[in-house]
């Protein structure tokens, strides 16, 4: 309990924030929509979404082509950095991902 006259004592602890986005997404759509959909829900669901798992984070939003993803100490494999898996419809398709350190 704080002293009278102090502010209570707020505990912090440092994070790995990492935003994840699909290289070339707009163009994917525009050759495939369906198929670039389907491949990046069986990517999310069979390689990041494990691994995230793995590595005690938690994805805290989504949009369209990426993921904002949280956790401590985060180490994300290197293969899932911007090298690119062939989808289903055989198209390659590249993650790029980019990490900051922050307090919260």
């Amino acid at each position: 309990m704080a002293q009278p006259g102090t502010a209570p004592r707020i505990e912090r602890r440092l994070a790995t924030i990492m935003a994840m986005n699909v290289a070339g997404y707009n163009r994917l759509m525009g050759i495939d929509e369906v198929g670039t959909l389907n491949a990046l829900k069986d990517h999310r669901r069979e390689r990041i979404d494990p691994t995230i798992a793995r590595h005690n984070g938690r994805v805290f939003k989504t949009t369209g082509n990426g993921l904002l993803v949280v956790g401590q100490r985060m180490l994300f494999p290197r293969q899932l950095r911007r090298r690119g898996w062939r989808s289903r419809n055989g198209r390659t398709i590249s993650v790029e991902i980019r990490k900051d350190l922050g307090w919260r």
